[in-house]
């Protein structure tokens, strides 16, 4: 497989029709549907299909242009630094981080570290919890800040920030606002919104709906907390999430309720590569966040 064929690929299925995507890659058409079928060749499978409106994927081709959007975003980001970015100027600090926390944590703990001064470029990369090792160990980050339920191993270390905790977040309205001291299988009740985290939420949710013989009713689920916040917000459901959103709930007018099981609790931490030679500004980012006052 060639990244031109990807290209190809996806400008086929995002425009619905070879002769305007030969168009845009300034290939001709035969030499467009040769790589489209090369392509199909190597995986074995058809990846697009005629129809009345055009050109659309099948399902292995939604599959594989999920991917192929990924790549191609990633190899344009590339090119974009390449060109623009002044290397020879700030030193740079890579910071990757859970959404949810970047919104809480990061805004005071950069104005601690900068001082008001142009001392360092920062560049943040917003991270699912479970991307954290590997942007880690393939340097594509240089420190993440995540909440995380197994602690790092060698060459990584980390160290613990604060524990999150963890809450019901509704409208006034909602019948389960009246709880006091719920228990996860309190929620079996209702609609639920479920952010998929750590703390394994969503599996224990399901697992005890299945020991009471009714299935939770989970109508979204999301790696994102914020999009999970906003869904409870919509009156989508009843949100499961860190207490850090209690602000953004009184300001929303939500009621938040803490969750009595105690079992809820994930550490945030901060990790790191362990490198022979440290990154500039690291140590001092770190410290940072040793010494800030920090949610939780």
């Amino acid at each position: 497989m060639e990244f031109f064929q990807l290209r190809y690929f996806e400008s086929i299925a995002r425009l619905g029709s070879l002769t305007a995507a030969a168009a845009e890659c300034h290939v001709s058409q035969p030499s467009l549907s040769t790589q489209l079928r090369n392509l199909e060749d190597e995986f074995g499978t058809r990846l697009l299909e005629r129809r009345s409106r055009g050109v659309v994927p099948t399902r292995a081709g939604e599959r594989l242009l999920v991917t192929a959007r990924r790549l191609l975003g990633e190899v344009e980001t590339c090119r974009r630094d390449v060109r623009h970015r002044n290397y020879a100027g700030l030193p740079e600090l890579r910071l990757g981080i859970q959404p949810f926390l970047a919104s809480v944590m990061l805004p005071g703990l950069l104005s601690r570290f900068l001082g008001g001064h142009d001392s360092y470029q920062v560049i943040v990369r917003e991270l699912s919890h479970y991307q954290v090792t590997e942007s880690l160990l393939s340097h594509t980050v240089d420190l993440c800040l995540s909440s995380l339920v197994r602690p790092v191993s060698a060459p990584l270390a980390s160290r613990v920030l604060f524990t999150l905790r963890y809450a019901l977040f509704t409208q006034p309205d909602h019948p389960a606002a009246r709880l006091r001291r719920p228990q996860l299988r309190d929620l079996l009740a209702h609609r639920l919104a479920l952010y998929n985290d750590p703390a394994g939420i969503v599996e224990r949710v399901t697992q005890l709906g299945d020991q009471a013989g009714t299935p939770a009713r989970v109508i979204f689920c999301s790696d994102q907390a914020l999009t999970v916040f906003e869904m409870a917000s919509a009156g989508l459901g009843v949100a499961v999430l860190p207490t850090l959103f209690a602000e953004r709930a009184r300001r929303r007018k939500m009621v938040m309720t803490p969750l009595a099981d105690r079992s809820l609790q994930v550490p945030v931490v901060a990790a790191w590569y362990q490198g022979a030679t440290p990154k500039a500004g690291l140590d001092a980012f770190l410290q940072v966040c040793r010494t800030a006052p920090l949610p939780g």
